[in-house]
């Protein structure tokens, strides 16, 4: 724990005057518990099943913005469970900075993927830069991002320590009253 508190206060003094310096900072969060307790009796076998659980988490986000670029950020404790060993750790969700470029914005870090209104993906995050930009009413984003990090290159290592690195093209836009989507990926695995 520790260790998480003193690379959280690290980042947040390199990244504090940065949000000095921003048009507009934010600070939002959230916080959840959940409990759930189901008991069944079988008379017949004479016993009682007894289950029940809780979790909870906290979430902060820190997002800020200045002339020409913009910084999103979520930090959270972990999902801690009552039945099992505690956790106490925070960790970055995701933190990532955009940069406008004219026409293009190049976004990179650990970025949060969104994509295909939760049936794709829905707040996974990953090592990425990408490139953003708009053609009419569409938004195209070409990416490339790390899945994996095998570590270093050993030609005699087995396959589970390759790269896993996938690169693609997401297209958005309106369709008539509704929107539409297209993903293309490649995933390449490589030592």
């Amino acid at each position: 724990m520790k260790k998480s508190l003193i690379a959280l206060a690290v980042s947040a003094a390199v990244a504090l005057p940065g949000f000095a310096a921003a048009d507009a900072a934010t600070v939002t969060g959230d916080a959840r518990y959940r409990m759930h307790s189901i008991q069944t009796t079988d008379d017949l076998a004479g016993t009682d099943d007894v289950e029940a659980s809780a979790n909870h988490r906290v979430r902060i986000k820190v997002n800020a913005k200045g002339e020409g670029y913009y910084v999103k950020s979520r930090f959270s404790t972990s999902d801690d469970k009552s039945d099992t060993s505690k956790d106490n750790s925070i960790k970055a969700d995701y933190g990532f900075l955009g940069v406008n470029l004219g026409p293009v914005t190049v976004e990179g870090g650990r970025v949060q993927d969104n994509w295909g209104n939760r049936f794709l993906s829905w707040d996974e995050d990953y090592d990425q830069i990408a490139a953003l930009f708009k053609a009419g009413e569409m938004d195209i984003s070409v990416w490339r991002e790390t899945v994996t990090e095998g570590g270093s290159y050993d030609k005699d290592a087995d396959e589970d320590d390759a790269d896993i690195i996938t690169t693609g093209v997401d297209v958005t836009g309106k369709a008539g009253m509704g929107n539409f989507g297209v993903r293309l990926e490649s995933m390449v695995s490589e030592k």
